[in-house]
């Protein structure tokens, strides 16, 4: 991917398209948007995450989820 999209990456199942982004150090899969596969449809995944990537709104968002997951790791220690 490039762009805005530059550090996540997709895979294809079935009838749907599936962006995420892998955080080594966290050993953690963030799956920031599942869509449908169709290229030319205005509801394209693709478009959809890079406009919240423009709005700095997807950062933020995989940001709240990572803070959660070691929020909960903490509780379980």
């Amino acid at each position: 991917m490039s762009g805005p999209l530059a550090d996540f990456r997709s895979f294809s199942w079935r009838a749907y398209r599936i962006v995420y982004r892998v955080f080594d150090e966290a050993k953690t899969v963030a799956v920031v948007g599942v869509g449908a596969r169709e290229p030319q449809s205005s509801t394209n995944i693709y478009r959809r995450l890079e406009a919240l990537a423009h709005s700095g709104r997807l950062a933020e968002k995989v940001l709240e989820t990572l803070r959660g997951f070691r929020e909960g790791a903490k509780a379980r220690e």
